[in-house]
């Protein structure tokens, strides 16, 4: 697991504290940095795992990646069990901002699109 720094309890989302997540990438930063950046700022524990060459081509072929891409991230609820496989470097990001709390993704809907856009830039940048 990753380093994660010490949260205050008003902060935290309460899914973070019962969730394992696995977050899977190439090895290189690029689109899964924002997710593993806002995780650390919330503190919110998860694993980095870097796949490559014929490791990643078997993966692929497995068809365990949502629309055979990478970055994705795997999710455990540790009270029911349930897993998910969530794909899109954007929906990712902005699944980690909402269990990192301390306001990295606001409620309000037009706040939301003014963060959106902003990462979707950031994004476009990277392509």
């Amino acid at each position: 697991m990753a380093e994660s720094s010490p949260k205050s309890k008003t902060s935290e989302s309460s899914m973070s504290k019962k969730v394992d997540i696995r977050i899977c990438y190439l090895p290189f930063r690029a689109m899964a940095e924002p997710t593993r950046m806002i995780l650390r700022y919330g503190g919110v524990s998860y694993e980095d795992h870097a796949v490559w060459g014929e490791k990643f081509s078997n993966m692929r072929a497995s068809k365990i990646f949502p629309f055979d891409k990478v970055p994705c991230m795997f999710v455990t609820d540790n009270d029911t069990g349930k897993k998910w496989t969530l794909a899109q470097s954007g929906s990712i990001a902005r699944f980690a901002a909402k269990l990192a709390g301390k306001g990295c993704y606001p409620d309000d809907p037009v706040l939301c699109t003014f963060s959106d856009h902003i990462f979707e830039l950031a994004q476009e940048m990277c392509t």
